[in-house]
């Protein structure tokens, strides 16, 4: 059994743009094809993830929001930091190239012979895109399955802000995990230059199962 606390902090609200106070859904922007076009408008099939969707659902990280994804697994994880994924049954292994492409911006976040996909927290994200089907004319040769791309929030360049988040959890038989994630935004120059930092630490308590069959702490962080 695991049983999990979150604790939530927020000193500078996220701006919405999911779902107005009067709860009538609002387009939303996608920049999928290298422009801002509004999401009903692009002739592809993909979701768009906004803060308030990935706060409503907890979702922190892509082996999460993974299971939102249509047509989308995740295989095997060989650790905490190297998982990988399948989009319409487009699969890989350990010993290959990725088939799905990912972006943080417009940079491409790729490791030669590895199939691994980034950590993907979803901390202080804009927007996460989820292109699913082939996308090697936009993104190319390896998105085959499809492409997942991290907006992130652009400094704000007149206002001093910070967020803070940090959970924790317990598990049975093992090792207590905790985790803290933070933003603070600094505008340098007022309406002109600014500066957003964001970054977290986790600690993941792990366990194995001894051959008596019962489970003995370990660490893995």
């Amino acid at each position: 059994m695991t049983a999990a606390v979150l604790l939530l902090v927020t000193l500078q609200s996220y701006k919405s743009s999911a779902q107005n106070p009067a709860g009538e859904l609002e387009e939303v922007v996608v920049t999928a094809q290298r422009r801002e076009q509004l999401i009903s408008e692009v002739p592809l099939s993909m979701q768009a993830f906004t803060p308030a969707v990935l706060e409503s659902v907890r979702i922190r990280d892509l082996s999460e929001l993974i299971n939102f994804v249509p047509g989308a697994s995740e295989g095997n994880a060989v650790s905490v930091g190297q998982r990988y994924y399948q989009i319409r049954g487009i699969s890989t292994n350990s010993q290959s190239d990725p088939t799905i492409g990912y972006y943080i911006d417009d940079a491409a976040f790729f490791i030669f012979g590895e199939p691994y996909a980034p950590v993907g927290r979803t901390f202080d994200m804009q927007r996460v895109e989820v292109l699913r089907g082939p996308q090697s004319t936009l993104y190319g040769n390896s998105s085959m399955g499809g492409t997942i791309r991290y907006i992130t929030e652009p400094p704000g360049l007149n206002e001093f802000g910070a967020l803070m988040r940090g959970g924790y959890s317990a598990t049975d038989g093992g090792d207590p995990g905790y985790y803290g994630d933070a933003m603070l935004n600094v505008p340098l120059l007022q309406g002109q230059l600014g500066l957003r930092v964001t970054g977290g630490y986790e600690k993941v308590g792990g366990y194995h199962q001894s051959s008596q069959g019962e489970s003995k702490p370990t660490t893995a962080s």
